[in-house]
């Protein structure tokens, strides 16, 4: 990168923060969508986040319930929507290692009827002398197409403990029909970039000893024959018959997963929907630094929603109804409609 001071014959070398993203759903005209904002310190020192966003678009903190801090330092921290501005209670203070340490945290956002022009976000994070200490100017933002999808997908779970089992359920809501568009929908776990390595226990894992059946409530959805298929490390992708259609309503998904002895930093669970079958994940040896993260391939991307994660010892704030529509601790959320067999370990991508 390049920047320009009073001398505008002279470029010198700008160092943008590390393994910066904002991702959302980017479904034009949408109100209240979650947005994930995940960088990279290497040096100490900040206490303030101010989130600049494209125009036409604007970020919210002080809704209840929108705003997730996730791994950042501290207890909830003071919020301001204009400009986006968070200031927290705890310094930020980054590990020994050379490649620094990450956070993230969640926001809203009401998103405007078309992909705006200038399309990109500044993240800067300041010191309480209100000194830049580090910065990410142009993040890319998504482009905006109409979708026909609720704002923000709900998650519950039956087990926050480390080491132990959890049925994590999500509910995605389709607001119209939609026939022929979607080819697929990918769910994708929480990790780290070193979760690839042997012994890594900051991701979480699908139960593939006790795998249960994928459950969806309500009218059918339209998963082909045999479409189901697993990773133990990225997640779950669906295979949607073509000529299904997806009838309007909410429609729940649930997955036992282990829960880590670490929450990872970037503690974010994505559901993308894919208009072809094709659509993966980084790798995180071939694009350091983002290995989680929904896939980037536009073509086949329609969109991805982001759903905070929970973190060790937090309650599901809904797990009564859960428990009550029969998910117990051991067994799969069995609460009518079509079940899809089928889910095992080691079916190939």
């Amino acid at each position: 990168e390049k920047g320009w001071g009073n001398n505008q014959s002279e470029a010198i070398s700008v160092r943008q923060m590390s393994a910066t993203s904002v991702t959302y759903m980017g479904g034009a005209d949408l109100d209240l969508v979650q947005l994930a904002v995940t960088f990279r310190l290497d040096a100490d020192g900040g206490n303030r986040i101010v989130v600049e966003a494209p125009s036409g678009m604007q970020l919210i903190c002080s809704t209840p319930g929108i705003l997730a801090k996730m791994s950042l330092p501290g207890g909830p921290p003071d919020c301001q929507d204009d400009p986006l501005t968070l200031t927290l209670n705890e310094t930020m203070t980054v590990s020994s290692t050379a490649q620094g340490t990450d956070f993230a945290f969640a926001i809203g956002a009401d998103l405007p009827p078309e992909t705006p022009a200038g399309n990109t976000f500044n993240v800067i994070v300041k010191d309480r002398q209100n000194e830049v200490v580090d910065a990410h100017y142009g993040a890319p933002g998504v482009p905006l197409v109409p979708l026909a999808v609720g704002p923000r997908p709900t998650v519950v779970w039956t087990s926050s403990r480390a080491g132990q089992r959890s049925v994590v359920t999500f509910t995605v809501e389709f607001t119209a029909e939609v026939a022929g568009r979607v080819a697929a929908m990918y769910f994708i776990f929480p990790r780290t970039r070193e979760a690839e390595d042997e012994g890594d226990t900051s991701a979480f894992t699908l139960d593939a000893r006790t795998l249960q059946d994928v459950v969806i409530p309500g009218s059918p959805f339209p998963v082909r024959s045999g479409g189901v298929v697993i990773s133990n490390v990225a997640g779950a992708k669906l295979m949607l018959d073509r000529e299904g259609t997806i009838a309007a309503g909410e429609y729940s998904f649930s997955f036992p997963v282990l829960v880590p002895s670490v929450v990872p930093s970037n503690n974010v669970w994505y559901i993308t929907l894919c208009s072809q079958d094709s659509c993966e994940i980084p790798s995180c040896g071939v694009i350091p630094g983002i290995c989680h993260q929904p896939p980037q391939d536009e073509a086949a991307v329609i969109g991805s929603f982001v759903v905070p994660g929970f973190s060790l010892g937090q309650s599901s704030p809904l797990i009564d109804e859960v428990m009550q529509a029969g998910a117990g601790y051991g067994g799969p959320l069995a609460v009518g409609g079509l079940v899809l067999a089928g889910l095992g370990a080691g079916q190939p991508w």
